[in-house]
């Protein structure tokens, strides 16, 4: 049982990931491909102003029917695939998985801001090392000024002389005893 349990939740929280997954996904490319087809299958264009996708500025209902395709789609692959536990967990994990897809989308927005904010942060590091390295390229050798180079001679080489061994001081045994008795 412990199995079949953690099976469910493990896919629980992948529906949960790649909903959100599909929502940036959507949200990228899935505008485009939508508008190819709604040309296809539409008499008349979608006009520009208009950003939709198969997820993207869609009804929940919408959202739901493009949930469960996707949990079909997987529950089919994982039916005719070696990890399929048995057909009552996959019956089971189909019916979590709309939800758990629909929470990811539901999560999609949040994660497409921090997608997006990827690239600012990149470009802050570029902008950073570009400041650090004076405008070059760490790997482009092209950009180096060879006339700032110096080039070092090697000094001659000269033995080096021994270090004179250290005195070895010899304690005061009147001392020692005062020490030892705490005079």
């Amino acid at each position: 049982m412990s199995n079949h349990t953690s099976y469910i939740v493990f896919w629980m929280i992948m529906f949960v990931i790649l909903g959100a997954f599909w929502y940036i996904i959507d949200r990228r490319y899935g505008v485009k491909w939508y508008r190819l087809w709604y040309r296809l299958t539409h008499k008349d264009p979608l006009p520009d102003n208009i950003a939709v996708g198969f997820v993207y500025n869609r009804r929940s209902r919408h959202k739901a029917v493009m949930a469960a395709v996707l949990s079909t789609l997987q529950t089919f692959v994982a039916l005719y695939s070696v990890q399929s536990l048995n057909l009552l967990v996959e019956l089971v994990l189909w019916l979590v998985e709309i939800p758990m897809t629909m929470i990811g989308f539901m999560i999609g927005p949040f994660a497409f801001k921090l997608w997006g904010r990827k690239d600012e942060m990149l470009d802050a590091i570029d902008d950073l090392e570009q400041k650090h390295l004076g405008g070059r390229d760490i790997e482009d050798d092209s950009t180096r000024d060879k006339a700032k180079e110096v080039k070092v001679k090697p000094a001659a080489k000269k033995e080096p002389e021994p270090a004179p061994a250290p005195k070895e001081e010899k304690p005061d045994p009147k001392k020692l005893f005062d020490r030892y008795t705490k005079r």
